[in-house]
């Protein structure tokens, strides 16, 4: 419940889209001001992490789940609580030719 709060609270705060990950507990938490709080656990499949609730389908929301997962699997193993958002963009984001993304 906790992580739910921090999610809720920050994105109330600061209009962004934001995401939470605890290894611990393998959990992510999202949420933005037009994605629903969703809970979910996940499967650690090394390079990312397999989600039991659908991603959502707005980009900010996604970029900031991404942004957390990658902050997650960085550095030495042991208990983390990650939090990243994204600012909303028009467009959200741009692809570039080498398939990264750029954005605020």
């Amino acid at each position: 419940m906790i992580l739910e709060l921090l999610v809720t609270a920050t994105v109330l705060l600061s209009g962004n889209s934001c995401a939470a990950v605890d290894n611990a507990q393998n959990k992510t938490v999202w949420n933005s001001p037009t994605v629903k709080l969703t809970t979910t656990h996940y499967t650690d499949r090394g390079d990312f992490l397999f989600h039991e609730a659908r991603m959502p389908n707005d980009p900010d929301t996604v970029l900031a789940i991404i942004h957390a997962e990658d902050t997650l699997l960085e550095g030495p193993p042991g208990h983390k609580v990650v939090i990243r958002c994204v600012t909303p963009t028009n467009p959200p984001y741009v692809i570039g030719g080498n398939g990264n993304h750029d954005h605020d």
